[in-house]
C-alpha cells in the first residue's frame, strides 16, 4: 500500500490471524475474543453481552415500517432497473436503468393521494417527476446522493463521463469528462466526501487499477490520485461523522483511511491487529457492499461468496456480530423447494449479479436493518437480533424474481426524538408520529419497480406500466401545447441562443425537437462538430456524431418546406446521414448554404444570440472538427 496505514495493516495481518482462532456465526452482539488471558492459569474472562441502554419497543419500530408481506404496487419501466437510491430526507427515490436513463420519483402522501374507483385514498404510490437520458445505452452503475441532499452523481458502464444533478431543481447541471473509466464492475466505485475546505468532492475508484481519484466538481477536474490498497477496490464509502474513508479490495482487506491515505485520528486503534478487519479476508471472501448506520457508529458489510453480513464498530474496528445468509444455512430450514431451486440456479448462473448488485438499508432509528435474502426481504431488529418480518416471499416464488436493491422511505418525527423518549412507550408520543412508510425495491433482471406499504393485504395489487400510461398522457399534453410553442432557447456554456421555431410549416420536425427539449434530452450535450464559415452541430448524447434518437425511437422522415431555405446564416436544421434519417442532432449555419436545401429539414432560425453562435464557431478544433475545449449545451427552455 502506498500509505502508512497500509504498511501497518499488512504487517499486522499475521498477528490478527493468529489471534482469531474461532469464527462467530449467527446473530450475536458478543464481541469475539481477541486475546488470550495474560495469566494462563487464570480463568478466561467471560465476555458480557452488549446491551443498548434505551431499547425502542419493537411495536414502535414496526409501526414505522412497511410490513405488508406482499408488494402493493409495481411500476414497469422501459428498461431493466440496474440500481436505485434515495435522498436522506426521504423526499426522492432515484432509479437508474440499464438503458442509461435516470428517473426521479416521489412518494404520494395523504395530501396528494389519488382516489381509487371506490373513493378510498391510494397512499404510497409513486409519482414520476423527471427523467433524463443521462448515459444513453449505457447501464447505470451507481447513483450517489451527497451528504446534504443537494447533488446527485451518476456513473454508467464503460462511460468516462460523470453526470451531476441539482436535487433542488432536478436539473442535470454538469458533465465531467474523466481521464479514466470508473470501476463499473462493482456496486460502490464512488462516494461523496468533504475536503478540508468543506467543498463536496467525489472519490472514484478506477477500473482495472488500484487508483482512487479525488474529483472537485466545482472546478471540473481531478485534484489528485491515491493508492490505498495493494489490489483493486471492491467497495468505497465515506463516514462523514468521523471524517474517513472505508474501502475494501478483492482480497477482502478492509481499510479505514483519511484523505492522505493514513490511519484517521478519529479511530480508537493504532494497529490493525487490534481490530477484526481481517475477518473477511480470513474467510477468503470479499466485500460487495457496505453501509454506515444513521449515527455513523456501525459499519455493515456484505461479502461474497460466503454471503455473510458483518457488523463492525466504526471507531474500534471490532466485529459485533455476523448474519449468515448462505444457501447452506437456509437449506437447514423448512423452506419452499421452489425458492431453494431458484436460488441454486441464480448462484450457478449469476453469481456476480446476485451478490454485487444487492444492498442493505437502516431505518431512520438505526435499530433496524433491512436486506434482501433467499426467502425475501428481511427486516431485522438489531436490539434483539430477531427478524420482525420477511417481505415478498410469495412474490419471489410467484414471479420467479429475486429482490436486490431496496430503498426505505419512513422518515417521521421519530428521528427527532431521543432513544429514551422512544423507549418510554408514551402513547402521546406514538400518536404524534407520522406513519406512512414504504419500501421501494427492484429485482434482478427485471424492469419493474415494486412498492411495499402498510395497506390491508386484502387489497389487490396494482401494476402500472409507466412507458405506456405516462407516455400517452405526456404525448397528448404535448400535442395540445406544441402548436403554441414558437421559441426555444439553448443555454450553452458560452451564452444563450434564441431560436424561432416554425411549427406550422414543419410540424413533425418541430414536435420532435420540442419534445426532446421537454425531456431534457439535450441537457449537457456537447457541440461535437464545428466548421468555421459553415456551421456548428450538437444534439448527440454520445458526443461523437453517431448517436441520438427521435421521440418515436425511429428515424424521422425529412420535412421540407419551400418557405424554409438555407439561403442565409443562422438557420437551424436537422442533421442526418441520408434521406429520412433524422433523429436528434441539429446544426446552425453561420453562412448561406443553399446546397443543403431539400437535403436537411430547416425548422428554426436564430433570432437572438448570433454572437454566441459565432463564438462557438470561432473555437479551435482538432482534425475531426471537434472543439479542443468542450462546449456544452447545458439546457433548453421553451416559450410560446
Amino acid at each position: 500500500m502506498g500509505s502508512k496505514n497500509e504498511e501497518k495493516s499488512h504487517s499486522d495481518s499475521s498477528d490478527s490471524s493468529d489471534s482469531d482462532s474461532e469464527d462467530v456465526f449467527g446473530p450475536s452482539l458478543i464481541v469475539p475474543d481477541q486475546e488470550k488471558p495474560q495469566n494462563q492459569d487464570a480463568k478466561p474472562v467471560k465476555k458480557k453481552r452488549r446491551t443498548i441502554k434505551s431499547v425502542i419497543p419493537e411495536s414502535m419500530l414496526a409501526s414505522n415500517l412497511p410490513l405488508n408481506e406482499s408488494y402493493r404496487y409495481s411500476y414497469e419501466q422501459e428498461s431493466n432497473i440496474s440500481t436505485l437510491t434515495k435522498t436522506q430526507d426521504d423526499e426522492l427515490i432515484i432509479v437508474g436503468l440499464k438503458n442509461g436513463t435516470v428517473k426521479f420519483f416521489k412518494k404520494q402522501i395523504a395530501s396528494s393521494t389519488i382516489p381509487d374507483e371506490e373513493g378510498t385514498e391510494i397512499d404510497g404510490q409513486l409519482e414520476l417527476l423527471k427523467q433524463f437520458s443521462a448515459h444513453p445505452e449505457k447501464s447505470i452503475v451507481q447513483l450517489i446522493v451527497n451528504h446534504d441532499d443537494s447533488y446527485l452523481a451518476s456513473i454508467a458502464q464503460d462511460d468516462d463521463n460523470i453526470k451531476i444533478f441539482d436535487l433542488r431543481s432536478l436539473d442535470m447541471i454538469q458533465a465531467i469528462k474523466l481521464e479514466f473509466v470508473p470501476n463499473d464492475t462493482i456496486k460502490q466505485p464512488c462516494c461523496w466526501f468533504k475536503n478540508t475546505g468543506g467543498t463536496a468532492c467525489l472519490a472514484i475508484s478506477e477500473k482495472g487499477t488500484r487508483n482512487i481519484h479525488f474529483i472537485d466538481p466545482e472546478n471540473d477536474n481531478t485534484v489528485r490520485s491515491i493508492e490505498v490498497h495493494r489490489f483493486p477496490i471492491t467497495s468505497l464509502i465515506f463516514n462523514f461523522k468521523y471524517n474517513f474513508f472505508i474501502s475494501s479490495d478483492i482480497k477482502g482487506i478492509v481499510e479505514f483511511w483519511n484523505d492522505q491515505g493514513e490511519l484517521p485520528a478519529s479511530v480508537s486503534f493504532k494497529l490493525k491487529s487490534e481490530t477484526n478487519l481481517f475477518e473477511i479476508a480470513k474467510n477468503k471472501a470479499k466485500v460487495s457492499n457496505m453501509i454506515i448506520s444513521p449515527d455513523s457508529n456501525l459499519l455493515v458489510t456484505a461479502s461474497q461468496p460466503d454471503n455473510v453480513l458483518r457488523i463492525f464498530n466504526c471507531q474500534s474496528g471490532k466485529l459485533l456480530t455476523k448474519i449468515d445468509q448462505s444457501l447452506a444455512i437456509h437449506e437447514k430450514e423448512d423452506l419452499n423447494p421452489k425458492l431453494l431451486s431458484f436460488e441454486r440456479k441464480m448462484i450457478s448462473e449469476n453469481l456476480n449479479t446476485l451478490f454485487n448488485h444487492h444492498n442493505m438499508v437502516f431505518d431512520d432509528t438505526g435499530k433496524v436493518l433491512i436486506f434482501p435474502s433467499i426467502i425475501g426481504i428481511k427486516i431485522l431488529n438489531l436490539q434483539t437480533m430477531k427478524i420482525i418480518k420477511v417481505l415478498g416471499q410469495e412474490d419471489q416464488i410467484d414471479q420467479v424474481i429475486r429482490f436486490n436493491n431496496i430503498g426505505l422511505l419512513n422518515k417521521s418525527a421519530m428521528h427527532q426524538l431521543t432513544s429514551s423518549m422512544l423507549a418510554s412507550n408514551n402513547s402521546l408520543i406514538d400518536s404524534k408520529l407520522t406513519k406512512n412508510p414504504i419500501l421501494v425495491c427492484s429485482a434482478i433482471n427485471s424492469n419493474k419497480l415494486y412498492v411495499f406499504n402498510n395497506k390491508s393485504q386484502t387489497d389487490d395489487k396494482r401494476d402500472f406500466t409507466l412507458t405506456n400510461s405516462l407516455g400517452n398522457v405526456s404525448r397528448s399534453k404535448y400535442q395540445s401545447k406544441s402548436k403554441t410553442i414558437t421559441n426555444a432557447i439553448l443555454h450553452t456554456s458560452l451564452g444563450d441562443i434564441k431560436i424561432k421555431l416554425f411549427p406550422s410549416l414543419v410540424p413533425r420536425t418541430v414536435e420532435n425537437f420540442v419534445k426532446l427539449c421537454q425531456n431534457q434530452y439535450y441537457n449537457n450535450v456537447i457541440f461535437h462538430r464545428v466548421i468555421k464559415d459553415f456551421m456548428i452541430q450538437t444534439g448527440d448524447p454520445l458526443g461523437d456524431g453517431t448517436g441520438g434518437q427521435s421521440i418515436w425511437g425511429t428515424n424521422l422522415k425529412d420535412e421540407f418546406n419551400p418557405m424554409l431555405k438555407h439561403s442565409k446564416p443562422f438557420m437551424v436544421s436537422m442533421a442526418n446521414s441520408g434521406p429520412d434519417s433524422n433523429a436528434s442532432q441539429f446544426f446552425i449555419t453561420t453562412q448561406p448554404a443553399p446546397w443543403l436545401d431539400n437535403k436537411h429539414s430547416v425548422f428554426g432560425e436564430v433570432v437572438d444570440g448570433s454572437d454566441t453562435v459565432k463564438a462557438i464557431e470561432a473555437q479551435e478544433t482538432d482534425k475531426t472538427d471537434r472543439p479542443i475545449n468542450q462546449i456544452l449545451l447545458l439546457s433548453t427552455s421553451l416559450e410560446s
